[in-house]
């Protein structure tokens, strides 16, 4: 019975020692899978990330350059006063004078200022009355006033003495007859009384009182050019008074108005234009307004563009831009035997 048993121990003894060698290479064979993974997976995990791939370049689109827009034609100004700085202000109150009518009722009295300025410095035809006012466009109240101040556009025409003394309107009675003082004498009292009103105080912001004080003063000086003054001494007396008058006004009205623009005119037409400051003139061209005209007052509400304002601003642009223009009297005319008349239903002289 001891041989059997040990007879087969060995074998058993061989067949567990197998299994164990089995089982020992599947746990390294199991351990090695365990640790190839952990590796496998660690490794993923600590490895660096790629470094990103730049883009290629791109060169940047050019800008498209903006065309500028093409330069409007620059205006042409042909007239004696092309050189002057106020040249274009100059030309747009001219063109604004001679139609005011489309903006306002007509006024035979602008027509017969800018007919005087076309005479003296010698501007375009188109600016003299025959060719600004013709009969059909003159109402009645123009029409008297052509038939008065006639002289005014025509220095050979004289007014009748009937219409003359049928005036009612004190300034332009007195206006009427310093116009035809050559032709119907005025007397040493009529030129008292005359210059009585330059003496008178004028209240703040009477504009009226004022007003009547350039006219009486442009009076005076159509005596001058009449060569009625010559008896009168008094009046040249005056002279250097009329000058202060007339500065004073234009201060008083800051030089923005058109009393202001007619104190200014009349300096100049009557000499005294070293009186009138360079300060002065640059602010009469900024008043303009872009339809080329000026107003009465740019403080009153409401105030638009008048032929009135505009002629007389315009002619101290032109005096400005043009001083050697030839003193060209405005009424003065040859002495005649007889005056003619001015017929009242027609604006032909006579």
């Amino acid at each position: 019975m001891s041989k059997a048993v040990n007879s087969i121990n060995p074998g058993r003894k061989r067949g567990a020692a197998n299994r164990h060698l089995v089982i020992g290479v599947l746990c390294v064979v199991v351990l090695a899978l365990i640790a190839v993974l952990f590796w496998t997976s660690r490794g993923e995990r600590q490895a660096p990330a790629p470094a990103p791939v730049p883009a290629p370049a791109v060169a940047p689109e050019p800008v498209a350059q903006e065309t500028p827009p093409p330069e409007a034609p620059r205006r042409v100004i042909t007239g004696p006063y092309a050189h002057s700085p106020y040249a274009e202000a100059i030309e747009d109150g001219l063109n604004f004078a001679a139609t005011h009518d489309r903006h306002h009722p007509a006024d035979w009295q602008i027509w017969a200022m800018l007919d005087y300025l076309q005479r003296k410095f010698n501007l375009d035809e188109k600016y003299a009355i025959a060719n600004t006012a013709p009969e059909e466009k003159l109402d009645l109240d123009n029409r008297e006033m052509a038939v008065l101040f006639g002289r005014m556009t025509n220095p050979e025409y004289h007014v009748l003495r009937e219409v003359l003394d049928a005036t009612d309107s004190p300034i332009n009675r007195t206006m009427a007859r310093a116009l035809y003082c050559d032709v119907y004498p005025v007397d040493a009292a009529f030129v008292e009384e005359t210059l009585a009103v330059l003496d008178r105080e004028s209240a703040p912001g009477n504009k009226l009182a004022d007003y009547i004080k350039t006219h009486y003063i442009l009076s005076l000086h159509w005596m001058v050019e009449n060569g009625c003054a010559e008896a009168f001494p008094q009046i040249a007396a005056a002279r250097s008074r009329i000058a202060d008058i007339l500065v004073d006004i234009v201060e008083k009205e800051k030089g923005i108005t058109d009393l202001a623009f007619e104190a200014m005119a009349f300096l100049y037409y009557m000499g005294f234009q070293d009186r009138v400051s360079e300060a002065w003139v640059s602010q009469v061209a900024a008043m303009q307004l872009s339809n080329g005209g000026w107003v009465y007052d740019p403080n009153r509400e409401g105030d638009e563009a008048h032929g009135h304002p505009t002629v007389l601003a315009t002619w101290v642009l032109l005096e400005h831009a043009l001083p050697e223009a030839p003193d060209i009297p405005w009424v003065a005319a040859p002495k005649v035997a007889e005056a003619t008349g001015y017929k009242a239903s027609t604006t032909e002289h006579n």
